[in-house]
């Protein structure tokens, strides 16, 4: 549906009977869902109708499906703290609704993860430092805010102990992640195909400074590749999944770096 202009939503609409027939609440149809689905198709909303309205040719009239009621979702329990009053404004921002109390879900209230992405942007621009894990995970205002709360105790204390221990002139160093991983949904999909490892690629074209060299820009890639984990990620044959550790004294990425001179070519030997 798109009720709000540029606002599409996924809306799923179940058939309940006339009867008194046991339905599964909006949560426990969002969570059986995902066990199946990627979360841009588990519907931001459930609506419940006896029947679906026909036409007269018996054939679905998707003009008389009615709109979903967020605002009904919703408990209304009023932010206490400065925090919970700004995200609740902030929720209600992007759900596009008058108001949203503290104890209400996101995804209750017609949240997907396009307007995630969209709250954290305004969250962020606000000052704080929300991802759209957290709104996964967390979902009410509530508890997104403790989260937020706990987060930076910790970061405090973790600057706090660092600066007791660090080295005058040393900054601090996060430890390496290694070993195996689960596969991600894509990977476990690509996976479920059964085709070759190889051949998959990525590629994206940057911009550098002119007077780049290749020694500095070795450097670079070495020093992404110590630092970012996920970039030493390899995938074996059997699709299983593993981060070897970093080498030591730093990753030698030279054998990584290809260089072809483009200065004397022309638009179709480029592309080749």
């Amino acid at each position: 549906r798109e009720d709000r202009p540029g606002d599409r939503r996924l809306v799923a609409y179940l058939v309940t009977g006339a009867g008194p027939v046991p339905v599964p609440s909006d949560e426990e149809l969002r969570e059986r869902l995902r066990e199946t689905l990627p979360d841009y198709m588990v519907p931001s909303a459930f609506v419940r109708l006896a029947e679906l309205p026909l036409t007269g040719n018996g054939k679905l009239d998707r003009g008389r499906l009615p709109a979903p009621d967020y605002a009904a979702a919703g408990t209304g329990r009023a932010p206490v703290t400065a925090r919970e009053e700004l995200l609740c404004a902030l929720f209600a921002e992007a759900l596009g609704l008058e108001s949203v109390g503290v104890d209400d879900g996101f995804f209750d209230l017609g949240g997907d993860s396009i307007l995630s992405i969209q709250l954290v942007s305004r969250a962020r621009a606000k000052g704080l430092t929300l991802s759209v894990r957290d709104v996964f995970e967390h979902q009410s205002v509530a508890r997104v805010a403790e989260a937020l709360e706990l987060a930076e105790a910790q970061a405090a204390d973790g600057a706090a102990g660092a600066s007791a221990g660090a080295v005058p002139g040393e900054p601090g160093e996060a430890e390496a992640a290694s070993g195996p991983v689960p596969a991600t949904p894509i990977m476990g999909w690509f996976a479920a195909l059964g085709g070759p490892v190889a051949p998959f690629n990525q590629s994206v074209v940057v911009s550098v400074p002119a007077d780049l060299d290749a020694e500095r820009l070795v450097a670079a890639l070495g020093a992404l590749l110590d630092r970012h984990d996920s970039l030493r990620l390899r995938v074996a044959a059997d699709w299983s999944m593993s981060v070897p550790e970093p080498e030591p004294g730093g990753t030698d990425a030279a054998h990584l770096l290809t260089r072809r001179a483009a200065g004397d070519v022309d638009d179709a030997g480029l592309h080749a």
